[in-house]
């Protein structure tokens, strides 16, 4: 068996859903696919219940209703078939209706909590998942679509709930092996769960690729392949910076170092399901199928490592990637309110700073987490960047990055032999990105 992922921002449009369709075409052996919430869904869906608990309904209406007309406008572009338009439509807004009961009890209550923004989120992957199926039986692909709150248990963290592996191998067995005995494709979707007791959960920001590793290690898959709009991981963000190259391999440490650090493509859970196993993970472009990747393996051979952590940072580019951040909260705790675990929950501490009773904490922003501190008093938001060595670097390379850096307005100014972050007042530009990048690289 073989897990393919496909993320949100590929499957929002003919040429992303076609291309999808020409890679299932081809499995020919058992395939879970695994599918994200088209691109944008989930932050819409946090916009408008944000809005909503504000006592903004009107706004958080409006906000919903842009969401359900882009994907009409899917439906449009991709199923042909009236009746079946007809029967997605009647399924989109059965969905529109429960998110607008909840933003309503929002409006009502002026109280967002973990619970509700979980379930709110959660209709994201709902409707992907739906429109998605629906196109590919179109397509001529006979499949199983399974919802993934029926076999991925998990805590009651909402917002960023931990499966628990042995309630999820439990139902994996009795829910989804006994669909691949009735067709060998199997689609699902990420980033939702639910708990013991069956209220919907998500497992944290950009979570989809956890649970296609969660679902390998308990289903003993051969591979993980997910598809995304980059040729691999980066350099830096392709986006941002045209100058980037390819990462061709990197160990479950490195990974998981540079998704902790931020890199976007990766979340800090996805390598941690992978733990005690040794299945590989392919990173790869969509759109260039055949185009560079990158593997992700528990061991690499030094021999095949182009990232060997003896040879100095000018003969061995591969290894420095530049990470931004445009989503830095900075948060000041007062006193008795220093480290407060309910804030603090669901974010990632990128730095801290004690200063006598009172302390100052750079997070990464994220949808789950952004109602806690919306209205938090002290708080700023800064842009920042990583520069971020997989291996480590040696002193003279380090001294060279902080001599770079000193050169821009900065924030704060965080030196760790693997990573050297910093944090600007002002917002990043390209050109500072691409002079770090260029001089790094």
């Amino acid at each position: 068996m073989k897990i393919i992922k496909f993320g949100g921002s590929v499957l929002r449009g003919v040429e992303g859903l076609s291309k999808m369709a020409s890679i299932v075409k081809d499995c020919s052996s058992e395939t879970l696919i695994v599918i994200s919430a088209f691109s944008n869904s989930t932050q819409k869906l946090v916009n408008a219940s944000l809005s909503a608990s504000q006592g903004k309904l009107q706004e958080a209406q409006e906000i919903l209703e842009i969401l359900i007309d882009s994907f009409y406008l899917i439906l449009d572009d991709v199923i042909v078939n009236a009746a079946k338009r007809k029967n997605i439509s009647s399924m989109i807004e059965l969905g529109k209706k429960e998110v607008e009961n909840y933003l309503l009890g929002l409006s009502i209550t002026n109280e967002l909590t973990d619970r509700t923004l979980d379930a709110v989120m959660s209709f994201g992957e709902f409707f992907s998942l739906h429109i998605v199926s629906h196109y590919l039986r179109e397509q001529g692909i006979s499949l199983e679509s399974i919802d993934a709150r029926q076999f991925v248990i998990t805590n009651e963290e909402y917002g960023n709930a931990k499966p628990i592996r042995s309630e999820t191998k439990e139902k994996l067995y009795s829910v989804l092996l006994p669909a691949f005995k009735r067709n060998p494709i199997v689609i699902t979707q990420g980033f939702v769960g639910r708990s013991l007791k069956g209220e919907t959960t998500t497992l944290g920001k950009e979570s989809s690729n956890t649970t296609a590793t969660l679902l390998a290690s308990l289903l003993y898959a051969e591979e993980v392949i997910i598809y995304t709009n980059v040729e691999g991981i980066r350099t830096a963000d392709p986006k941002r910076i045209p100058t980037t190259k390819v990462i061709p391999t990197l160990t479950y440490s490195q990974a998981s170092l540079l998704a902790f650090e931020g890199l976007k493509i990766l979340h800090s859970t996805t390598i941690e399901q992978l733990s005690g196993t040794t299945i590989p993970v392919t990173i790869c472009s969509l759109y260039k199928t055949d185009g560079e990747k990158t593997v992700v393996h528990s061991n690499v051979n030094s021999s095949e490592n182009s990232l060997n952590n003896n040879q100095p940072l000018e003969s061995n580019p591969t290894q420095i990637v530049v990470i931004e951040h445009l989503n830095v909260v900075k948060l000041s705790f007062m006193g008795t309110d220093v480290g407060n675990e309910q804030i603090l929950q669901g974010l990632q501490v990128l730095h801290s700073e004690q200063h006598g009773t009172n302390e100052t904490i750079y997070c990464l922003e994220s949808n789950s987490a952004e109602h806690k501190y919306s209205n938090f008093q002290q708080s700023e938001k800064l842009t920042g960047v990583s520069i971020v060595s997989t291996n480590g670097f040696d002193a003279v390379s380090l001294r060279k990055i902080v001599r770079l850096l000193s050169q821009y307005e900065l924030h704060i100014f965080t030196v760790q032999p693997k990573v050297v972050l910093a944090i600007f007042n002002n917002t990043t530009n390209e050109d500072v990105l691409q002079s770090i990048h260029d001089f790094v690289i």
